[in-house]
């Protein structure tokens, strides 16, 4: 049984040792390019958000992620690369005053002072489009999405 032990302690010592463990595949991700349209002028900045849940639907702070562009009138087109795959939305508004929040007007009725846009050209009736009405499939490699700003 020694020699049995022994010629095994021996067999394991002159094998060559593993490599450091290769990785799995790299999960597929998504790109997502995109043109928004009607951009009213050259001020400010567009924030584009991309949200992967209902729960986060229109909470900046929540988004995937969120890419800010210089405003300029006409058609702003941007990319978003490394986006998880699948469902997600996206919510688009133009920053005229460049202080990072959806300004709102509260009489004569209320809504946003700033140019908005959804995917899928989602827009609420007396209030925010729904996740529901904005989400979009985002595929493993480039989805193309034009969004058009109301104001």
């Amino acid at each position: 049984m020694v020699a049995s032990t022994l010629a095994l302690l021996l067999a394991l010592a002159q094998a060559p040792s593993p490599g450091p463990a290769t990785p799995g595949p790299a999960a597929p991700q998504a790109t997502l390019a995109f043109a928004v349209d009607g951009v009213r002028n050259g001020t400010g900045q567009l924030l584009l958000a991309v949200y992967t849940s209902s729960a986060a639907w229109l909470d900046l702070t929540r988004a995937a992620r969120v890419l800010r562009l210089p405003a300029r009138q006409g058609t702003v087109f941007g990319v978003m690369e490394g986006l998880p795959v699948g469902t997600c939305a996206v919510a688009v508004f133009h920053d005229e005053n460049g202080n990072g929040t959806l300004d709102m007007a509260w009489f004569p009725l209320p809504g946003p002072t700033e140019g908005i846009a959804a995917s899928n050209g989602a827009a609420g009736r007396f209030g925010p489009p729904s996740f529901e009405d904005a989400r979009i499939d985002c595929r493993a490699g480039e989805t193309v999405l034009r969004l058009k700003l109301s104001y």
